[in-house]
């Protein structure tokens, strides 16, 4: 049909003014109908999935029930050559390996893994032939490899080890974060100001590695990082001499993260051997437990007639600052550490150099070689370690440890009140004096969240603030004193309580819920832990 033959000039729209511009307009919306498309494969699944390499979700685990892994041994080479799935597993898991100690473990090697085998034992076991466990784990993928358990027995055979894979360090993952953020964005500039700072991180976590590895070989700590600024921190209000002072040493960073290392270490070295009676610097020990130990001691004193209890409390001054280390050394050597860390810690603390800073103010610069610095990672287990021979030897003393607070149990006639770790302790045994403290500390903190209510904070960060320093002070040492105080003086503790929740806004727990769920807490602590 010839519309534009029979039909008026002066009704066509200013768009169809001609057959091209129609078809103009038909192509444009056509085009912009079409969405650009990225070509390539830069960002898809399998290519991310590549990258990650060892680095996957979830460590890659292949099991298998061998049967005779000697006998496989080729094939099993050959599928690593071949196969892309046993070479990138983190872990390759083999049972039935029918192994015996006339195989070496040169014969069963792989290249890039690490050999852990548990053959069986016909002594124990009862069976000549079969069974036996294997693993073999990637270099790759984890070098920290300590094996815990080993059974075998006519019933069951277990083979248990733990792997601590490689990780980075928080600021190298924070620049792998900012790097693949970079890339997904598609700016140019800033992935490749991103690249070379993630690249800058890994130089700088490789260059720590070598030092501290080298540290480690030579036995010799580098000199700057001994060096340390002492800063006085008040440990009080009023200041009325240098005693008042504790002196803090700021370290270098770096020797800080090679300290954790080295806690870690000597942590799992030392923690069957530490004292029991020591409270401090421990997992799963707290003040609560020190008080609960010492009124253990004492009511079991007091369960024989006409016998008394006599606590003698020491308080050892500047504790951290009078550790001599060649003593030290040869209490870690009894305590089974390894000679070269032995060395290593003694240079750690000898020849090191210091200067107090006070505000703009900076002091010469001193060598020592006592002590070790307190505000430093290893110095509270250095200080637990050099107390740990410190001991009650007779059976109706005992002696309890607080890192430098001791308190010495016995028997005698007589006994008055005293105070150990923050907990007043009368010879009536009585609560009274230590829930009026604590009430008074309390109802003085009720002060702020009042101030708090006053600025529109909400509900939620007014709780928050009422369980972290009101809620503390309630339940301090609650174990111990809650089963034996009076009820009079749980109604002012619950005063406290209930004045907060007019405050606040909102119902707390109560006294009687806070103690109920700290007891379970510390008895589960206690269950779980064998060396309670």
């Amino acid at each position: 049909m010839n519309i534009r033959a029979t039909t008026p000039v002066d009704l066509f729209p200013s768009f169809l003014a001609s057959t091209a511009d129609l078809l103009a307009i038909l192509i444009k919306e056509a085009r912009n109908k079409v969405k650009s498309r990225r070509r390539g494969k830069r960002s898809g699944v399998l290519v991310q999935l590549r990258r990650r390499g060892l680095r996957t979700p979830l460590p890659g685990i292949f099991l298998s029930n061998v049967r005779s892994l000697c006998n496989k041994m080729d094939e099993l080479t050959l599928q690593m050559n071949k196969n892309r799935d046993f070479p990138t597993s983190c872990v390759l898991c083999f049972t039935e390996t029918w192994l015996c100690d006339l195989i070496p473990d040169s014969v069963l090697q792989l290249g890039g893994f690490n050999l852990y085998r548990a053959d069986r034992h016909t002594e124990l076991s009862g069976k000549t032939k079969g069974g036996g466990i294997c693993f073999y784990t990637n270099n790759s993928w984890c070098n920290d490899v300590k094996v815990l358990s080993q059974l075998c027995s006519p019933d069951l055979e277990a083979f248990i080890i733990k792997l601590q894979a490689l990780l980075l360090s928080p600021q190298t993952q924070t620049a792998q974060v900012r790097k693949e953020a970079a890339f997904r964005s598609g700016d140019r500039g800033k992935y490749k100001e991103a690249k070379y700072r993630f690249s800058e991180e890994v130089r700088k976590a490789k260059t720590e590695h070598d030092i501290f590895n080298t540290s480690l070989e030579t036995c010799h700590v580098p000199a700057c990082f001994k060096t340390s600024a002492i800063v006085p921190v008040p440990k009080k209000t009023k200041i009325t001499g240098l005693n008042d002072y504790r002196p803090v040493a700021l370290t270098s960073v770096v020797m800080k993260s090679f300290e954790r290392l080295v806690l870690s270490y000597l942590k799992d070295i030392t923690d069957p051997l530490l004292d029991p009676l020591q409270f401090a610097y421990r997992a799963n020990r707290s003040v609560d437990d020190a008080v609960n130990m010492a009124l253990h001691f004492i009511l079991q004193h007091l369960d024989s007639p006409g016998s008394y209890a006599r606590i003698l409390f020491v308080d050892f001054s500047s504790a951290f600052n009078t550790i001599i280390p060649a003593l030290l050394r040869d209490k870690l050597f009894q305590l089974n550490v390894p000679d070269s860390m032995c060395s290593w810690i003694t240079d750690f603390l000898t020849n090191r150099r210091q200067f107090v800073r006070l505000g703009t103010h900076v002091s010469d610069l001193q060598h020592i070689s006592t002590g070790s610095p307190q505000g430093c990672v290893l110095s509270p287990l250095l200080f637990s370690l050099y107390t740990n021979g410190c001991t009650s030897g007779h059976q109706s003393v005992k002696l309890l440890k607080f890192a430098d607070d001791t308190t010495l149990i016995g028997l005698i006639s007589d006994g008055n009140e005293s105070a150990y770790r923050g907990t007043t302790i009368t010879k009536e045994l009585k609560w009274a004096q230590k829930i009026s403290s604590l009430t008074k500390k309390a109802q003085q903190r009720m002060y702020f969240p009042r101030q708090l209510k006053k600025f529109l904070l909400p509900v939620k960060m007014l709780v928050n603030f009422y369980t972290a320093i009101i809620e503390s002070v309630l339940t301090s040492s609650i174990t111990v004193w809650f089963a034996a105080a009076t009820a009079r003086d749980k109604a002012k503790l619950q005063r406290v309580i209930h004045s907060a929740e007019k405050v606040i806004g909102c119902s707390l727990p109560s006294l009687q819920e806070l103690y109920f769920s700290r007891s379970r807490r510390r008895a589960a602590k206690i269950a779980a832990d064998p060396s309670h």
